[in-house]
């Protein structure tokens, strides 16, 4: 990462772990969306492809963090 991604990272605000879901699920979507139109232009996308499996990958690891919390009981 360079100086300013990684400049540009710290001064972000953090996100909940459900926050960043939701982001890569969106981006995810997008994605799935674009890579079929490149497609069906003719377009290689296997490189696209790849970077969607990554970010796939990232979202399932969250879904999974997020599955393992406790849960919180609520006290009567």
């Amino acid at each position: 990462m360079t100086y300013l991604e990684t400049t540009i990272v710290d001064q972000m605000p953090p996100m909940s772990l459900e926050q960043r879901r939701d982001t890569l699920y969106s981006r995810l979507d997008a994605g799935f969306d674009k890579i079929e139109q490149a497609q069906k232009s003719g377009l290689d996308v296997s490189r696209w492809e790849e970077g969607w499996q990554r970010l796939l990958t990232e979202y399932e690891e969250i879904c999974d963090q997020i599955a393992r919390r406790p849960v919180a009981t609520a006290s009567l």
